[in-house]
């Protein structure tokens, strides 16, 4: 034990994992919907802020753009100075970007206010095993995962939902302001760091840290898993309702559609990793791989009920898997709870690159406007995930 840790209890290290857990699942939906307010008044953005369509796409994909380069650059720093203070710095930059692109009514503050505001959600993924490594008991990892990343699924659901009720974009983005900020007074004045449990954790060593990540086949099969299903979920995001609308469904209808998805990804992970909790994660993935390799490629073309169900399936999977991928440097007995940070900060940074090269410049070009190919690659960038889940070893 770590004599610095020898007087606090187990319990209380159990009672402060949950309120960490909470404050994060918090966090992420607030930093999350920042972003997904924009869809719901993109036209009165475009029209307030005179803006192109190429450039309103430019705006709103901004957000993920801090995940690509924070994962390499912050996953050892979380492991030296520990969750509380990273996750506390990620949302003052935030809480920085929501103000700009409040009060900064134009393109270039929206150019800058956006990315910054996903600077918060990066830092919450990447402390998400270091949290659970040092707080959680190890038969709860996959359920508190789960809770954390309830809430940028549960962000997209409210922000689509209730964004359009505001009274002006400057109104909307006000309140996602306030309440970021009250979320981030709240993280100050709540959140008690605990030292790990264990003396070793506590010797951390940036350069040796990178070192033992690098070399993990855990972290990186888990990575370029997390890459190859982010592509193919944002395929099925970005161009879902546009094939509904081929077949004739409504655009109201095939919008709501990918609502329906979003619905089942808070059952997955907020449900979902519950019940699995049991299940070896790789066992776990292999499933969840499965199902959004078939059902995401071919849901689309089924009735109405049965699209209804598969995309609650898909849902549920992606949920799942981009929770269990985030525990899963903890398994691995060299990183452990020491490195988790630096583990994950390599996942989140090979997820964000190898998606967008996947989605963007592989699968759409290939496709050539085609939604039966473009859904078909779809579920083959799945199965590369697949693939690569089979290398993790068999008892993780």
């Amino acid at each position: 034990m770590n004599p610095s840790s020898q007087v606090y209890s187990d319990e209380l290290y159990r009672k402060q994992g949950l309120t960490f857990v909470i404050f994060m699942a918090l966090g992420n939906f607030f930093c999350n919907y920042a972003q997904y307010q924009l869809s719901p008044i993109s036209l009165r953005i475009m029209e307030q802020y005179h803006l192109t369509d190429v450039q309103f796409a430019t705006v709103f994909s901004s957000v993920q753009m801090p995940s690509i380069f924070l994962g390499f650059l912050m996953g050892p720093v979380v492991d030296k100075l520990g969750p509380k203070k990273v996750i506390l710095i990620g949302m003052i930059v935030s809480i920085i970007g929501g103000a700009i692109r409040t009060f900064f009514h134009s393109f270039t503050g929206l150019s800058i206010g956006m990315p910054l505001c996903g600077v918060g959600g990066g830092m919450l993924i990447i402390c998400i095993s270091k949290v659970i490594g040092i707080y959680i008991d190890s038969e709860k990892t996959s359920t508190m995962a789960g809770v954390i990343f309830t809430g940028s699924s549960a962000a997209m659901l409210v922000g689509i939902g209730t964004t359009a009720f505001f009274t002006s974009v400057q109104t909307a983005f006000l309140v996602s302001l306030i309440a970021l900020i009250i979320v981030t007074i709240l993280w100050i004045i709540v959140i008690k760091e605990l030292p790990p449990r264990n003396v070793s954790d506590t010797h951390v060593r940036l350069k040796e840290g990178i070192v033992i990540a690098g070399k993990s086949k855990i972290v990186w099969m888990g990575a370029l898993t997390a890459a190859a299903v982010l592509a193919s979920n944002l395929i099925i995001m970005e161009f879902l309702p546009q094939a509904l609308q081929t077949r004739g469904y409504s655009e109201t209808a095939a919008g709501w559609m990918t609502a329906v998805m979003m619905a089942g990804c808070v059952i997955g992970t907020l449900f979902g990793m519950r019940t699995t909790s049991k299940m070896k994660r790789r066992t776990l993935l292999t499933i969840n791989c499965i199902c959004i390799a078939v059902l995401g490629s071919v849901g689309w073309l089924f009735p109405l009920i049965l699209a209804i169900i598969s995309f609650i399936l898909v849902g549920s999977a992606l949920g799942m898997t981009f929770a269990a991928i985030a525990s899963l440097p903890v398994y691995d007995k060299k990183l452990g709870v020491k490195y988790a940070g630096t583990g994950n900060g390599i996942i989140t940074s090979v997820q964000m690159i190898g998606s967008i090269i996947l989605s963007s410049y592989v699968i759409v070009p290939l496709a050539k406007g085609n939604f039966y190919t473009m859904f078909i690659l779809s579920g083959i960038s799945t199965i590369l995930g697949l693939i690569c889940v089979l290398f993790l070893p068999k008892d993780i």
